[in-house]
């Protein structure tokens, strides 16, 4: 995120209890400061990882191409890849947050998956399909889809396919460079 000066920070970022609220910092930066991201994008991704929790923190914004789309569920799912991850563990991974939620209410995004069959805010993918994106980001960007935000909900739709509770299309955010760059 090239253009994450630290003017743009939400005050408190390093306090998750005491971060100022997504609609209190939409309104200060907004538009100013990301003129091309769309407000979901800047809600799931630049807002809620801005203290270092994103691992594509380095990526630049300049050039992606943003679109919100419907896509076949186990299109998605199979063809989505994670740094780092396969997708077993992530199937597994999903069983567990299911799990604990109907155990203990713990995660409730999984509760609302699980009754939907749906996530309730699209992931967000660098979709490399027409174009590679060319930047050394420290993460290898290998594959044509690339999960930027949403490692939760992927692992959770992965484990309620399994169970066959899944939507047959799915919401998702794609970052498509323009060229490549």
């Amino acid at each position: 995120m090239d253009n994450c000066p630290e003017v743009y920070a939400p005050f408190n970022s390093g306090n998750a209890f005491r971060m100022e609220p997504f609609q209190a910092w939409w309104r200060r930066i907004g538009r100013e400061g990301y003129p091309t991201v769309p407000r979901n994008v800047a809600r799931q991704w630049i807002h809620r990882h801005w203290s270092g929790g994103s691992p594509y923190r380095g990526l630049s914004l300049a050039g992606l191409t943003w679109s919100l789309e419907e896509l076949e569920a186990n299109y998605l799912l199979n063809t989505v890849s994670v740094v780092g991850d396969t997708a077993q563990s992530y199937v597994e991974w999903g069983e567990y947050l299911l799990t604990e939620y109907l155990h203990n209410h713990w995660y409730g995004v999984a509760g609302a998956m699980l009754r939907r069959g749906v996530w309730p805010a699209p992931i967000i993918v660098l979709d490399q399909r027409s174009a590679k994106l060319d930047q050394n980001i420290g993460l290898p960007l290998d594959g044509d889809m690339i999960l930027i935000e949403g490692n939760r909900r992927l692992a959770i739709a992965r484990a309620l396919r399994e169970r066959g509770k899944l939507q047959g299309k799915l919401p998702v955010w794609l970052a498509s460079p323009s060229e490549p760059f």
